[in-house]
């Protein structure tokens, strides 16, 4: 087989590529005649589009024209037909009513035939079913709009009930308002009196002045007397006083052309005349003395008068520049703080006297004897200042000062956490101390059942590793606990910023079962996009409905007032939820409504009430030491940072290293560290554990026997220690518990030996006790003479009773914890303790007495 030739495979190398390049023409020249067919068609169609759209539009108008007409033709025809049926129920409406007047009139019977016969008739019965309907479709309309009407008739109902609300709180204020310008009008005319007297007393000044003038003119023209009474007069006088007789001054120009008989006349004549000027001036001396001095009373008062109206300057002064300092929450505070303590006092018995105007010089004068204090402490705790121990209308410092010990002493008792400084300063009349402690005496009122435990048993998380929440964080945990409930987004971290717009409140209120009433969803909605203003006064006049006594204005929400707010809230969480409302507790159960209280069963033992009263006043010692709120004992104490802080006071600043304290205890292992470290200390200051304590295991675990035990132990050990580092030459010597009681003995023989207790026999009687356990305590008569020994003139025996009866235990044992208050004694017992012989209450209560004579000598 031959190979073709080079040549050969050119041509045909050439052939191939003239056919492809002929086929990529005719390609090229077919796309070219698809892409003019293609722009002719893209053309066509758009041309074709656009008069389509057009064509589409123009039937779509006419559509809707024709829709439309036919629509409105439809609706007049509905109406027309709505008209006629409309009439023609009013006929039948007509017909029925006249078929009742006729069955009336007739009868039953007719009526029954009369029914028959339309019955037998098909077309009139099928008529009657047809027209039945139409109508049950016609009375269904009218019931949905009879209910839409009772919709608006119920909200209306609600806000007709909201005005009257607001009128009776209106007519209250006027009456209120009427009641404050009387006292006013009071004032204003015992001022008037203060200015009569005020004008009398300065004439009374001017005569006194004119009086002293004529006097000191007196003295001159006696003392002239005097020395002209001492040498004779000159040769060129006559006379000095009283010219001679008309014969002797015509006849005689000189004193030495007289004969000396009437020189000697003339001479005696001027003796006369001196005496008889000296006698002159002596009488009106006198009468001076007596003008200035015939109404000492007078003076006395003057002076007082003057003294006081100096301090009242003084103060007034005083005020002035206090509140010119302060800003406008401090002045809103003050002016709530007016409110509160009326809405205070209106509960006393009888209602004292409100606070008017409320302001801060209105709160001075009020407080100024320190009456009030104890007044406010009754409605707190009913029974637990014993009015008899109060120095009603003292004025003296000492009086004063009393009053003042005998409330700051009474506080700390309920559960007011009062640094023992504040005592001075508010005996001085300090405004801020009277401030501090009359918000004390509020809040321990208003916030006295919002407790750890209370709170807890609302199903609201209280854990905290300090073991010490306060009201304010626990009212923000149980309103958090609500919204998160309810799936609201809203949050209560403080309040200031929180509440300002109000929504948080507004979303609380319609959380809350008790609230929901008076809160409709349409109402939030329509809440959502008000103005903060709005919401506040919603927020306000449904916790009014609610039951809220609290005052606030919208105001104080919208500025974000914390103090106000924490008590508007705590009146709302006591108002909604199964917190009952505010009852003062009985002085047997102390100032706040205790966990335990609220487990308690009706048949509970007299043993456990006084277990319970131990341990409540050791809650308020460890208080009033330490300023930490302790709610429950067993689960205060288990991380051991009280028990440290506590023994840290007694021992001693230093004795507690606190590099060694897990001060943040998260876990189980850092609380038995710190309870076991309290433990050693205890043991190095000599202190027992206590019954059932084995070590810091058991206060770990909310043993309740060891916990109380050892807190005991403590508290016996500061009292011990106290009485002998004030025991003078005795200082290194031990103190007992025998010790204690051979003291009491003695200082109540020695007042007896006196004869001090002669005028109260039943007194007299009572001259000795065997032990603190002794059944003659229960009277509280030796605790009485031990407070009159201690410090005479204190004990008014007028008051005293035999004890006989439970009523006149409690007056006496209520008249001696007063008494010793009034010393300045800090003891945390109650009535019932001194009734029921409480060994541990009786021994803390002589210590302190023994405490103050040491103090004191």
């Amino acid at each position: 087989m031959s190979l073709p030739a080079a040549g050969e495979h050119k041509d045909n190398a050439q052939q191939q590529v003239g056919e492809e390049v002929q086929q990529i023409e005719a390609r090229l020249r077919k796309y070219s005649t698809m892409s003019s067919m293609s722009g002719t068609i893209n053309t066509r169609l758009s041309v074709d589009k656009d008069e389509s759209m057009y064509d589409y539009k123009k039937r779509l108008e006419e559509l809707q024209a024709q829709l439309m007409a036919g629509l409105e033709q439809e609706v007049i025809a509905w109406r027309a037909k709505y008209m006629d049926l409309d009439e023609e129920l009013k006929g039948v409406k007509e017909e029925l009513s006249m078929y009742r007047d006729q069955a009336r009139v007739r009868g039953t019977t007719e009526l029954a035939q009369t029914l028959g016969k339309i019955m037998k008739d098909g077309d009139v019965q099928s008529a009657l079913q047809h027209r039945l309907y139409e109508v049950e479709a016609e009375l269904t309309l009218m019931t949905g709009k009879l209910a839409t009407a009772n919709e608006q008739l119920t909200l209306g109902a609600s806000q007709l009930s909201e005005m009257t609300e607001v009128l009776t709180m209106m007519e209250e204020n006027e009456q209120q308002l009427h009641a404050k310008i009387a006292v006013q009008q009071q004032q204003l005319q015992n001022q008037v009196d203060v200015c009569a007297l005020q004008r009398q007393l300065s004439d009374r000044d001017a005569e006194l002045a004119d009086a002293r003038e004529k006097l000191r003119l007196s003295q001159d023209t006696l003392e002239q007397l005097m020395q002209a009474q001492q040498k004779p007069p000159p040769a060129n006088v006559i006379t000095i006083i009283k010219p001679f007789d008309d014969a002797l001054s015509e006849s005689c120009c000189c004193a030495c052309h007289l004969p000396s008989d009437a020189l000697r006349a003339e001479q005696e004549r001027n003796a006369q005349q001196q005496q008889l000027a000296t006698e002159e001036l002596r009488a009106q001396q006198a009468a001076a003395r007596a003008s200035a001095n015939m109404d000492p009373s007078a003076a006395a008062s003057r002076a007082s008068m003057d003294s006081r109206v100096e301090e009242r300057r003084r103060l007034l002064a005083e005020l002035e520049s206090f509140v010119d300092g302060l800003g406008p929450e401090a002045r809103a505070e003050i002016t709530h703080l007016c409110l509160l303590v009326n809405a205070m006092l209106a509960l006393t018995q009888p209602p004292a006297t409100p606070l008017y105007p409320p302001s801060l010089a209105a709160l001075m004068d009020a407080t100024a004897d320190g009456v009030l204090y104890c007044k406010l402490l009754n409605v707190i705790v009913p029974g637990t200042v014993d009015e008899r121990a109060v120095n009603v209308g003292a004025t003296e410092a000492k009086a004063l000062f009393e009053n003042c010990s005998l409330s700051f002493r009474a506080a700390q008792n309920v559960g007011c956490q009062l640094p023992s400084k504040l005592l001075k300063k508010l005996a001085r009349r300090s405004i801020d101390a009277v401030l501090t402690f009359l918000w004390a005496l509020v809040k321990a009122y208003f916030l006295r059942d919002i407790t750890v435990v209370t709170v807890g048993a609302l199903g609201v998380d209280v854990s905290d590793p300090s073991g010490t929440l306060g009201p304010d964080e626990l009212i923000k945990r149980w309103a958090n606990t609500h919204l998160a409930r309810a799936g609201s987004s809203s949050a209560l971290r403080d309040f200031r910023a929180d509440i300002q717009d109000g929504q948080v409140y507004v979303n609380l209120l319609a959380t809350l079962p008790l609230a929901r009433p008076h809160v409709p969803a349409e109402r939030v909605a329509e809440l959502q996009s008000a103005t903060p203003s709005a919401r506040a006064q919603f927020t306000i006049a449904t916790a009014r409905l609610l039951g809220s006594t609290v005052p606030i204005s919208p105001n104080d929400i919208e500025q974000g007032y914390a103090l106000i707010n924490t008590l508007f809230a705590a009146s709302v969480l006591r108002s909604c939820d199964v917190i009952p409302s505010p009852a003062p507790p009985s002085s047997s159960t102390g100032a706040a409504l205790r966990p335990d209280m609220l487990r308690r069963s009706s048949d509970v033992t007299r043993g456990r009430l006084g277990e319970e009263r131990e341990e409540r006043a050791f809650r308020t010692w460890i208080s009033h030491i330490c300023d930490a709120r302790v709610d429950c004992m067993t689960e205060s104490l288990r991380n051991g940072l009280i028990l440290l802080k506590v023994l840290d006071h007694v021992g001693g600043p230093g004795l507690v290293n606190w590099n060694k304290v897990n001060k943040l205890p998260v876990n189980k292992f850092h609380r038995l560290e710190n309870c076991n470290y309290a433990v050693d200390l205890c043991q190095s200051l000599g202190i027992q554990l206590g019954k059932g304590c084995t070590g810091g295991i058991d206060i770990e675990a909310g043993n309740r026997v060891a916990t109380l035990g050892m807190v005991w132990q403590i508290l016996r050990y500061e009292i011990i220690s106290l009485t002998r580092r004030f025991s003078g030459a005795h200082e290194n010597a031990k103190t007992s518990d025998a010790d204690i009681l051979l003291w009491a003995n003695q200082k109540v023989a020695q007042a007896a030996a006196a004869g001090q207790y002669a005028a109260c026999a039943h007194a007299a009687a009572a001259a000795s006790i065997t032990t603190f356990s002794d059944p003659h305590l229960s009277s509280a008569l030796f605790l009485i003479n031990l407070v009159h020994a201690v410090a005479p003139g204190t004990v008014n025996f007028t008051y005293v009773t035999p004890g006989v009866t439970t009523e006149q235990r409690q007056a006496n044992a209520t008249y001696a914890i007063s008494l010793a208050w009034k010393l300045g004694c800090s003891t945390f017992l109650v009535w019932e303790d001194i009734a029921e012989v409480r060994p541990k209450m009786i021994l803390l209560f002589v210590g302190t007495l023994m405490l103050y004579t040491r103090n004191h000598k």
